[in-house]
């Protein structure tokens, strides 16, 4: 044990050596790649990192060997992901660097959304490679005083958590979505607006109105009338009234 802790020890005070020698520049970038859940891409570091010349810091941080690149996209050790993110918290960056977070992956959601139609395989590469980094984003959103953001990403994301057997995960992001609904604004219920029913995974067909737990064991429904409704400006106010009316 003691071992180990020296080599922690020494791989820390390396870390910070090698951080030292930093510009100032170098520095910003560097912290502010800690907000990403495992890897990302050039654009999304360049939408975090809210300042020109990023591709050229960038190349200076990837021959430090601060940053890993792998088959185009990059990523932080875990170390020095952490380092990173301690360095972000002391510069009071961290929110700012999560809004701009969210408001990437937020533009990244809604524009693969016309995929769902045309090429589904398509959506899921443009999508799947990012999931690690879209549970803090709807999780940020959903939290935020103003939650539209987070109800939009939520909106726009149903079919991913089917990929990986992710429902259970998946209907606690839609409820959050539900519960974080503007009560004052909340569409009155309408038969015009209802669906009649939708097909669970087990073949049934039900309800989509009713709760959760009794109308399906997955996100079938969700995802139904998230496919339906949700990849236009119109079609997404209809998928969030439905989060209205379910939270009714």
């Amino acid at each position: 044990m003691r071992g180990v802790a020296a080599r922690q020890q020494r791989l820390a005070a390396s870390i910070d050596w090698s951080h030292e020698l930093l510009a100032t520049d170098e520095r910003q970038v560097f912290r502010r790649l800690a907000v990403f859940a495992g890897g990302f891409t050039l654009d999304a570091a360049r939408a975090v990192c809210g300042r020109g010349g990023v591709l050229e810091i960038f190349g200076r941080l990837v021959d430090k060997s601060l940053v890993v690149a792998e088959a185009g996209r990059y990523r932080l050790l875990e170390t020095i992901h952490q380092y990173a993110g301690d360095r972000l918290r002391e510069a009071d960056e961290l929110e700012e660097v999560r809004d701009l977070h969210l408001d990437h992956y937020l533009a990244a959601a809604e524009a693969a959304e016309p995929l769902l139609d045309s090429d589904r395989d398509m959506w899921r590469a443009v999508i799947e490679p990012d999931r690690e980094n879209y549970r803090p984003a709807v999780e940020h959103g959903l939290s935020a005083p103003d939650p539209d953001r987070g109800r939009r990403l939520a909106a726009a994301l149903p079919w991913m958590w089917n990929l990986q057997a992710t429902g259970s995960e998946g209907i606690r992001i839609l409820r959050r979505a539900i519960d974080a609904a503007p009560g004052t604004t909340r569409p009155a219920a309408d038969s015009s607006s209802r669906p009649s029913s939708v097909r669970t995974g087990s073949g049934r067909c039900c309800s989509p109105w009713l709760p959760q737990s009794r109308a399906v064991p997955g996100l079938s429904a969700a995802t139904t009338l998230s496919t339906a409704r949700s990849r236009s400006s119109a079609g997404r106010t209809d998928f969030l009234r439905w989060l209205d009316l379910r939270r009714a």
